[in-house]
């Protein structure tokens, strides 16, 4: 089974959706699920173009990062994902 590095899930008090956040290695994975839906209601997953993985696994670092404060930032509250 695939276990995410890091992984962050977000609550929006206004709308009540839900945000989850993950890293795989040099791969971020973000998805939105709104109240009332099965499947994710937007999903992405960001990829970085470098020949080196160690400049791959910082870039997705950073990203994950980046992802959690503009989440806390917004008004998301910081929920447990697991």
């Amino acid at each position: 089974m695939l276990h995410p590095d890091e992984t962050a899930a977000f609550f929006s008090p206004a709308t009540s959706a839900l945000g989850l956040v993950l890293r795989f290695d040099d791969v971020v994975v973000a998805a939105l699920f709104l109240p009332g839906l099965d499947e994710p209601f937007a999903e992405t997953a960001f990829t970085f173009e470098d020949d080196d993985h160690e400049t791959r696994k910082a870039a997705a670092e950073t990203e994950f990062n980046n992802l959690f404060i503009r989440h806390l930032l917004t008004g998301w509250d910081l929920v447990s994902a697991t």
